[in-house]
């Protein structure tokens, strides 16, 4: 696949816009998102384990089932 195709299918559609740019600039597009996508993955859990922490351990079970569901 090309870094357009593959740019496309990471932001989930078909963007003419795309046309316009390099398929270099797609590829430096394409690694910047996948790296930020990345960062806030690990940033969202970091905060979700500093939030559970904060709670008294009693609570954690239960707050953990609440926000995702029983797993």
């Amino acid at each position: 696949m090309s870094a357009k195709a593959d740019l496309e299918e990471e932001l989930g559609g078909d963007l003419p816009v795309l046309e316009l740019v390099s398929e270099q600039d797609c590829e430096e597009l394409l690694t910047m998102f996948r790296a930020a996508r990345e960062l806030e993955k690990q940033t969202l859990d970091e905060s979700i384990d500093a939030t559970l922490g904060a709670l008294p351990r009693l609570f954690r079970g239960a707050a953990r089932k609440i926000m995702f569901g029983g797993k």
